[in-house]
This record gives C-alpha cells, structure tokens and sequence, in this order.
C-alpha cells in the first residue's frame, strides 16, 4: 500500500510543477520581447494549459486525493465487513 501512496505523491508533485510553470510563463513581460519571442510565449502557454496528468487506468488522476478516496473506500468496506463478521 506505501508504493500507491509513493506514486500518488509523484503524480501530485508533477500537478504542481506544471501549475508553476504556467505561472512562471504568466510573469514574463513579453509585451517587451521582439514578436517571434512573443510568439514563442504564446506557444508555451497553450501548451502548458493543456495538462497531461498521471492516471490510473485512464480513469482516475494519480493523485494524494485519490489515494485518500481510495483509503477511505477499503476502510469503509473493511469496517462493514467486520460488523457483519461480529
């Protein structure tokens, strides 16, 4: 179980590197750059807003939220069982 938690928080981590690197191409003044600088800028940024997250099975992001929806669901469903066990 600690190797899903360990690539959960890879996966996260990734998330929050590309959300820097948008804002870091947000910050640039590129209205003082020469065009095809501009261009290149404009380029980036459309890229970097198009996410490619870490899934898990194309069906859920590998994230810590997930991962804790995923703890949740089996202790709920540990705990059940165990009350139909007593």
């Amino acid at each position: 179980m600690m190797s899903v938690y360990i690539y959960c928080i890879i996966g996260t981590i990734c998330e929050n590197a590309a959300d820097e690197v948008i804002d870091l191409i947000y910050e640039i003044d590129w209205y003082l750059l020469k065009v095809s600088n501009q261009k290149i800028i404009l380029i980036m940024l459309i890229k970097s807003q198009q996410k490619e997250l870490f899934t898990v099975a194309y069906v859920a992001p590998l994230s810590v939220n997930t991962a804790l929806q995923v703890t949740k669901t089996v202790y709920s469903y540990w705990m059940m069982l165990m009350n139909f066990v007593e």
